[in-house]
């Protein structure tokens, strides 16, 4: 195999963060106030950036439209989410399993390792420093940076021609659709775990090179 860099999301692909996005996002919606929702509602609104997860918890609404939402309640909305999430980066999360020995095996491999994340950037890098997995990763990117983010290739294109890592030399890594059409629109290759927020897709039916159910199948790929 001819992979020299690894692009992995982060919710729902290397961490279980569920937790702390429910805890910020009933939060919001009780200062908006609004009834909280369940995790595993909050769970299936994951995936797609910020201004989606709001609108979708505002609205209850999976296929909410955002050009038709009111921008007002979403920027207030915006405020206050990221005042209560700053504050719970630390709590409520779960590194999957074998997760941290996984990356720590790809660096010793000469792997070039990225994170590239729809959550807002000021919170990637400081997560993932809780996380303790911060040292592992050459660069990581959330949104908000550039102007587009996940399905858009232009954001893994970007990390990949700053390091100049060639798109049949890199694997996308993730757990939906978006990082599948990702991985698809930039022609790279893809792999899609079952765990994870994929909203209401049946992941098996994903066109992805590789379906796994579990991390360690992931560094599986790489052992002599």
């Amino acid at each position: 195999m001819t992979i020299k860099a690894l692009v992995f999301d982060l919710d729902g692909t290397l961490a279980n963060t569920v937790g702390q996005l429910t805890k910020a996002v009933n939060a919001t919606l009780i200062s908006l106030k609004r009834e909280p929702l369940d995790c595993k509602v909050v769970a299936l609104y994951v995936g797609n950036g910020l201004n989606y997860l709001l609108a979708r918890a505002l609205s209850r609404d999976f296929n909410v439209n955002l050009d038709n939402f009111d921008k007002d309640l979403l920027n207030q909305a915006r405020v206050y989410f990221k005042e209560h999430y700053a504050k719970a980066l630390a709590y409520d999360f779960e590194l999957y399993d074998d997760v941290e020995s996984s990356l720590k095996f790809f660096k010793e491999k000469g792997l070039k390792l990225f994170v590239l994340s729809n959550k807002p950037h000021q919170f990637v890098i400081p997560l993932l420093e809780y996380m303790g997995i911060s040292q592992y990763i050459d660069e990581a990117l959330g949104s908000e940076v550039l102007e587009y983010k996940k399905p858009d290739p232009r954001t893994l294109q970007y990390l990949l021609d700053k390091h100049h890592i060639h798109n049949d030399e890199a694997m996308m890594v993730g757990d939906s659709i978006n990082d599948l059409l990702c991985a698809i629109n930039a022609k790279v290759k893809s792999v899609i775990f079952t765990y994870g927020y994929h909203g209401n897709d049946d992941v098996r039916s994903f066109k992805a090179d590789y379906i796994f159910d579990k991390f360690i199948q992931l560094k599986q790929l790489f052992e002599d």
